[in-house]
């Protein structure tokens, strides 16, 4: 009786296990399949993804390092472009580009003056050699400006090059 016991608690067991084997098998197998509403609503989440991904990089900043050559052909050939010279104002009464406007990065309040320019101009952004203008470029990006072109060299590669300059 006692072998009787235990050889059919070992069948139901065997079956529980089989059975619970086979209903994970079938889960995993057509649980997981897509209907045809699903596909629909994939496809449509996937267009969604992507048109967040176009939104998303038409948002992204425009920013590059260009040489004094390029920053030059820049201001020749768009005049909307804003030269922002983060020098002190004696550097910038010494010597400057036409136009520049001077907000001093070394300023308790150049963040402020800073957010007081309109984020959709675009800018071209000096000092003396580049330290304090490529900080203010990251500073700019991170204000959320759109379009920024850092001049590497600053004014000193400019003066250099022979570039005009006001006084």
């Amino acid at each position: 009786m006692l072998i009787n016991l235990i050889t059919t608690k070992s069948k139901l067991n065997s079956r529980i296990f089989v059975g619970a084997l086979a209903l994970t098998a079938s889960l995993v197998l057509f649980g997981c399949a897509p209907t045809s509403n699903d596909s629909q609503e994939e496809s449509e989440s996937s267009n969604t993804e992507g048109e967040s991904a176009d939104n998303q990089e038409a948002s992204n900043p425009m920013i590059e390092n260009v040489d004094v050559n390029k920053a030059a052909e820049l201001l020749e050939s768009n005049e909307e472009i804003v030269v922002l010279d983060v020098r002190t104002p004696e550097e910038y009464q010494s010597v400057r580009i036409a136009g520049a406007v001077n907000i001093d990065y070394r300023a308790a309040d150049f963040a402020e003056k800073l957010a007081e320019l309109d984020k959709d101009k675009t800018y071209l952004v000096h000092c003396a050699a580049g330290g304090r203008s490529a900080k203010s470029r990251d500073m700019m990006e991170k204000a959320g400006f759109t379009s920024i072109y850092h001049m590497d060299g600053g004014m000193g590669a400019w003066e250099k090059a022979g570039k005009p300059v006001e006084k």
